[in-house]
This record gives C-alpha cells, sequence and structure tokens, in this order.
C-alpha cells in the first residue's frame, strides 16, 4: 500500500471527523500496510498531494493545531479502491 493510499485508509472512515498529524503516523506505522516506518515529513509530503487532488483538506482547529480529514471525494476515492483498512 502506497502512504497516500495509507493516509486515505486511516482518514476515510471516520469522515468528516478531523484527526492530528501524529495520530494518523502512528496508525500507519503500526498497521504493517507499509514497507517501512515512515516520517512525519513523508506523510506530510503525500498529505499534501492527496490535498491537491481534492481527496483530503488540512484543519486547524482554535488552538492553532493542524487536523488532517478526507473530504466526501475522497471518501468516495476510498470506496472505489475497495474500501482498504489499516491493520
Amino acid at each position: 500500500m502506497t502512504i497516500g493510499k495509507a493516509i486515505l485508509a486511516a482518514l476515510a472512515p471516520s469522515c468528516p471527523a478531523s484527526i492530528p498529524p501524529q495520530t494518523v503516523l502512528n496508525k500507519l506505522n503500526s498497521s504493517g500496510e507499509l514497507a517501512e516506518k515512515i516520517t512525519l515529513s513523508a506523510a506530510t509530503e503525500a498529505m499534501s498531494r492527496l490535498v491537491k487532488n481534492g481527496w483530503c483538506a488540512i484543519d486547524v482547529d482554535y488552538d492553532g493545531n493542524e487536523r488532517w480529514l478526507a473530504t466526501p471525494e475522497g471518501k468516495a476515492r476510498w470506496i472505489l479502491d475497495g474500501r482498504p483498512l489499516l491493520g
């Protein structure tokens, strides 16, 4: 599974809820779905591509903390991909 698909698999089931990036990273690294553990930097880079495609969004809460979420389009993409789940 690619990092982008893994991020979408982490976010889409809870759409439209948003999740802190570190929580997403923990899910990715504990899932066993990726060939190797990834850094937050690599996850952020993959997330930026998902945002450009319109499949994910980045939100900022009142305290200035970044949160990631799947868009309705991203959830539809996840469903078309067969609803892969992590771990």
